[in-house]
């Protein structure tokens, strides 16, 4: 007698502890040309990417998250949307579940087989070795499971994905013991069968219920899960303390794509380069203080892909370029005062590549575009006053390029969109609260070319991408 499992793997600690219950939400959203277009309805069960998310995350090394309720939304929800698309293998994914699932198959072999091996030969003689190699080998087997008889498509969805993490042998009788979506936390789900007549109706015994008719072990392709968790685990990228008494950021001073740790202190600028998995050593990049009274900033004014050290004082904008290697001398951008009583912001609206200077004050929005070598002449961009309770930003949450303007109050976030030359009319991009009571940032996180709202509060962090 063999008995086999799959070392360490258990779906009572390393299945997804909700079960196949979803809500009446699109499985995935489309944007043509500005318009989303809902495709598909969760209710109906995902359970292919259920299974296959089980499998990649066990072959990380991860723990699956603790959600005990299927998720309407979010990292997890769309990373398993996605690998039910993959489940589905497309061309030939659907064309297998049809095949077996034509009630003119025959479930044993006959003289005259126009249709091809039955469904008994099909599951002994070539889907339980390749789900046995899988598991021989320490691997989880994904398995497709045919649980209706009929020529329409639209019964596709009444047939089912699981995973096997084992298998006892006991001369021609087979036992799987599988993860099943339907069944979380349940370590007992069986199926059973006899293999020894291929030829022969085989009858499946399935420890739930269900009726089987045919099975295969589905195509499967690793891929990394830890989009499906959001952030990863914590990394410790300076090994000691590092922060200014002027201020921390986060910006791309060299220009290689990687945001550099920078602190601002009394008597300089310190620059640790990103390694893409750490920050390097310190290095003097002002060589003697540098700071604004209003504030200090860094951020591409120049369009060379390194943010400049930028310092607002009472009575103008001083900016000092990146070479790659420090900060350059003191240029006068503004030949006068530019700030604003609500904020001062340097970001890029008007999708030129170059950081522009923006003022937000009690009555309007005001933009001074940057021409790369100082900032032009005020232009009023929301003709009133636009700011939040809670907070007014400047990102890219559409993708095209232009900073759009965004305010939070109590009860929603309301952004303006970018047209590069003023921000357009009020849109509800929340309809009702977001905020963090640590703070509320806006940063493309998924890496669409979209800003998502980021709400940071005293036990999680928590993201709503934009769509």
């Amino acid at each position: 007698m063999a008995n086999v499992r799959v070392p360490g793997f258990l779906p009572s600690t390393n299945g997804l502890h909700f079960s196949n219950s979803w809500p009446a939400v699109p499985d995935w959203k489309i944007n043509i040309a500005g318009v989303i277009i809902p495709i598909g309805d969760a209710s109906n069960g995902m359970c292919g990417g259920m299974t296959y998310t089980v499998r990649d995350m066990f072959q990380a090394g991860l723990q699956p998250p603790g959600d005990l309720t299927a998720p309407a939304g979010g990292p997890l929800f769309d990373y398993i949307a996605s690998r039910l698309l993959d489940s589905f293998n497309l061309p030939f994914g659907p064309a297998i579940y049809l095949a077996l699932m034509n009630p003119a198959l025959p479930d044993h072999e006959t003289w005259i087989e126009p249709l091809g091996h039955g469904r008994a030969w099909r599951m002994i003689n070539e889907a339980w070795p390749a789900i046995r190699a899988d598991l021989d080998s320490g691997m989880l087997s994904p398995v497709s499971l045919v649980e209706v008889k009929s020529l329409s498509a639209f019964d596709l969805g009444q047939n089912h994905q699981v995973l096997a993490f084992g298998y006892d042998l006991n001369g021609s009788a087979l036992t799987l013991h599988l993860y099943d979506p339907n069944s979380p936390n349940d370590d007992t789900v069986t199926m059973s069968l006899d293999i020894s007549n291929p030829d022969h109706t085989t009858d499946v015994t399935y420890s739930t219920g269900s009726t089987i008719w045919c099975f295969f072990r589905s195509s499967y392709a690793f891929k990394n899960p830890v989009l499906a968790t959001g952030f990863g685990p914590n990394e410790d990228w300076t090994h000691g303390p590092y922060y200014g008494s002027r201020g921390t950021f986060f910006a791309d001073v060299t220009g290689d794509g990687r945001a550099d740790a920078i602190v601002v202190n009394d008597d300089t600028v310190t620059v640790r380069r990103s390694t893409g998995n750490g920050f390097g050593p310190n290095e003097d990049w002002t060589h003697g203080p540098y700071y604004g009274s209003r504030g200090t900033f860094f951020a591409d004014v120049t369009g060379d892909g390194r943010a400049d050290a930028i310092v607002v004082n009472d009575n103008t904008v001083t900016v000092r370029r990146s070479t790659g290697n420090g900060f350059g001398p003191n240029e006068d951008w503004t030949h006068g005062a530019f700030f604003g009583s609500r904020g001062t912001f340097f970001v890029d609206v008007d999708g030129d590549g170059r950081a522009d200077a923006i003022a937000v004050n009690d009555i309007t929005v005001t933009v001074r575009r940057s021409t790369g070598n100082g900032f032009g002449p005020n232009e009023d961009w929301t003709h009133g006053a636009f700011y939040g309770s809670r907070g007014t930003l400047f990102a890219d949450v559409t993708g095209d390029g232009r900073a759009d303007a965004i305010v939070i109050n109590d009860n929603t976030v309301t952004v303006r969109r970018s047209t590069g030359n003023g921000f357009g009319p009020n849109e509800d991009w929340t309809h009702g609260a977001f905020y963090g009571s640590r703070g509320t940032l806006f940063a493309d996180v998924t890496g669409d070319g979209r800003a998502d709202a980021i709400a940071i509060n005293d036990n999680t962090v928590t993201a709503r991408r934009s769509i």
